[in-house]
């Protein structure tokens, strides 16, 4: 089987790139051990060789390989979303699934999320010159939203420390806002913060193949704990207390919105309240697994052969 691993650009993977390039290089090695021929390339050069050479013939560069069976992608370039979306080849994971998430960021309607799995309220804002912030808070007021709360860009995945803001008064969401805006940024949404325990999550489902993997599917959780993450934002829910919840059931409804969007291979944030409630705060593509690529590999190289080989069922 031939494999293309698309390696994400740097722009899009803020304090992680060693971690995100770590984790697609553990899958090309666990491919390569079973006698797969796999090539990677980072998604910036991928559309520069797309724009040099292979101008108007909308197809992936091959380095050789007359075809492959199937992408690992983990890019987020609008661009190479749009040359896969239209590549006769499978995709792990689905284009139009990671496009969705990197400008859909209320996650309300996704399918999966209700009343087990639950989001936030959250408004959709398109912040303008002429914005106020009596305007604003009007709408979050409408959707239910109220402070302290969480403005996050909804244009794109987050980059910068300044994509995703804490604000806890109405001078901060007037600051947030004028932040967006000088970096020409206006459609965001604001998403009640809820107080609990932050979990982050990372799942691969490779349930729907009929050939041999690891584990039905692969899904770990663990505590975000006070500080870290890529810009410090877990800090607000402070050190986790250990709350009891259905780890099952997140698991399951993780899967249920992964599939929702065809995609295979996925990762995010939860919040546990203290009454054991579930609240989905973050859902993501292809995430580092910092916390357990080695095993995260080999269920990611399970799910690529199964989509290469067309062993996947639809969703």
């Amino acid at each position: 089987m031939n494999v293309l691993c698309i390696e994400r650009g740097h722009e899009f993977s803020p304090n992680m790139v060693e971690a995100d390039r770590n984790i697609l290089r553990l899958v090309a090695e666990e491919l390569t051990g079973e006698g797969h021929r796999v090539e990677t390339i980072n998604e910036t050069d991928l559309l520069f060789l797309e724009n040099s050479q292979n101008v108007g013939q909308k197809r992936v560069p091959d380095h050789g390989c007359s075809h492959f069976d199937v992408v690992c992608s983990m890019a987020r370039d609008s661009r190479v979303l749009a040359l896969l979306d239209m590549a006769d080849m499978p995709v792990l994971n689905s284009p139009e699934g990671v496009a969705f998430c990197l400008t859909n960021r209320n996650l309300g309607g996704l399918r999966g999320v209700g009343e087990v799995l639950r989001c936030p309220p959250t408004s959709d804002v398109t912040l303008t010159d002429e914005s106020t912030v009596a305007a604003v808070m009007r709408s979050m007021i409408a959707d239910g939203v109220g402070c302290p709360c969480w403005m996050k860009r909804n244009d794109g995945c987050s980059q910068h420390p300044d994509d995703v803001v804490f604000i806890s008064s109405e001078a901060d969401l007037s600051d947030a806002a004028e932040s967006f805006l000088r970096r020409d940024i206006k459609r965001v949404v604001v998403s009640g913060h809820v107080e609990g325990d932050l979990v982050k999550f990372y799942a691969v489902n490779t349930s729907a193949a009929s050939i041999e993997c690891p584990q039905e599917s692969f899904f770990r959780w663990r505590y975000a704990g006070g500080k870290g993450g890529k810009f410090g934002w877990e800090e607000h829910n402070g050190e986790p207390h250990g709350y009891d919840f259905d780890e099952e059931e997140l698991r399951r409804q993780v899967m249920e919105v992964a599939a929702g969007l065809s995609m295979r291979v996925v990762g995010g944030d939860a919040v546990i309240d203290s009454q054991g409630r579930l609240f989905l705060v973050d859902f993501n593509d292809w995430p580092s697994f910092s916390s357990c690529a080695a095993e995260a590999a080999k269920a990611i190289a399970c799910a690529a052969k199964a989509v290469g080989t067309n062993l996947y069922q639809t969703i």
